[in-house]
């Protein structure tokens, strides 16, 4: 047996007194505080009118230190979409092998998007301010790709199909992932509207298609 050294999920190896993982998490906050502060300095101000300068002054770091953590300005605002994609994976892999597809995936988005409902505010503001900013908006549709490529995955093992080849789990996600998106813009725009029933309502709406079921 080893000496109790461990390897993270990036490949590298972890002390045994965690430094590696504490790194991370100090790495996670930083991001999290320049994506904070950039948030609040377009909502005062408009996306376009502020600059990376700008954040990192309100962020307290140097602006070269900003491009260590965002390549682009435009990735500020989907800080925690690689998370998001890691649950939603993690969640699909944790339903039961014979439930049906439709409630696995159902399940499994939910689990990602309540977290939306933990600070509901910040999470219209990002939605509003996508939806103002052509950039921003460029940048969701290729992010909700990501989403599409998981859940057509999914689909595909479930009907066991390989997803390149049968038009099928492509189709069935891009209806998924039009749902979640109507769900979530139609929540965005009501101060007290309730998104996990929102999101249930659109995806059961799916129920039927290509033999997949809600229940």
């Amino acid at each position: 047996m080893g000496a109790g050294l461990g390897t993270t999920t990036d490949g590298s190896v972890d002390a045994p007194d965690g430094t590696t993982d504490r790194r991370e998490r100090r790495r996670q906050r930083t991001r999290e505080d320049i994506a904070r502060e950039a948030l609040r300095l377009a909502v005062e101000r408009g996306y376009d009118n502020v600059t990376v300068e700008e954040i990192a002054e309100a962020a307290d770091i140097a602006p070269r230190t900003f491009f260590r953590y965002f390549p682009r300005k435009d990735d500020l605002l989907f800080v925690d979409h690689d998370g998001q994609l890691e649950r939603l994976r993690e969640a699909l892999a944790d339903r039961p092998d014979d439930e049906p597809v439709l409630v696995s995936i159902r399940e499994a988005v939910l689990e990602v998007v309540e977290e939306a409902e933990i600070d509901p505010d910040r999470t219209r503001l990002k939605r509003q301010l996508i939806e103002q900013t052509p950039s921003l908006k460029a940048q969701a549709s290729l992010r909700q790709r990501d989403w599409y490529d998981v859940l057509a995955g999914a689909v595909g093992r479930h009907l066991a199909v390989d997803p390149d080849e049968d038009l099928r789990p492509r189709v069935i996600a891009a209806a998924i992932v039009g749902a979640l998106q109507i769900s979530i813009d139609r929540w965005s725009q009501l101060p007290d509207g309730d998104l996990r029933a929102k999101v249930t309502d659109a995806i059961d709406l799916l129920d039927g298609i290509s033999g997949l079921r809600t229940g």
